[in-house]
């Protein structure tokens, strides 16, 4: 009799946010708790008709951005995530950020790493940062305007440990116990 016995490991998801299918109308993305994020009030819905914010989108014509010239802005989630990258772009105006900071932490408020600042111009910059396990992302600009799109994420994998392990194990060797003594 062959025996066969199948861990099942979790699947990592993977996502990109834009910001295209918001409607303005109904609020903002803080409102919305949009794609199961936490969004700091402060950020504003951007659209590419807005004076000097034509070319500020990586694809669509919607995007993120600190409005009021904010500072310390927040993206947060209660499951933590590995954060890919993003877009950054500052708009054609002379109220512009020059630089942008990115940083992270896990759910102990630690620093994970952070980008220091980097560069941006009016054509969208991707950010790649392979942070993992981010439960909060703190976007800083050096003064000024700035924009995001298409930021993209990666569910974080849940670590079984070596007890769940072997509780697991436990469990499948109990089951098949009781399934032969059936027989």
């Amino acid at each position: 009799m062959a025996l066969t016995l199948v861990l099942l490991v979790p699947v990592a998801s993977a996502g990109t946010i834009g910001f295209d299918d918001i409607d303005a109308e109904d609020g903002s993305v803080a409102q919305q708790r949009y794609e199961g994020f936490q969004w700091d009030a402060r950020w504003a819905l951007g659209h590419t008709s807005m004076p000097g914010f034509s070319g500020i989108t990586n694809s669509g014509v919607q995007f993120l951005y600190n409005a009021g010239l904010t500072s310390n802005l927040v993206i947060s989630r209660t499951n933590p995530f590995d954060l890919l990258g993003l877009y950054l772009a500052a708009p054609d105006l002379r109220s512009r950020a020059y630089w942008v900071k990115l940083t992270a932490y896990d759910s102990s408020n630690q620093v994970i790493g952070t980008t220091g600042y980097k560069t941006i111009g009016t054509s969208p910059l991707w950010v790649g940062t392979p942070f993992t396990n981010v439960s909060r992302l703190v976007i800083d600009p050096y003064g000024g305007l700035f924009s995001i799109d298409g930021l993209q994420y990666r569910n974080t994998l849940v670590n079984l440990s070596e007890a769940g392990a072997l509780a697991l194990f436990a469990i499948g060797l109990l089951g098949l116990w009781a399934a032969r003594r059936r027989t």
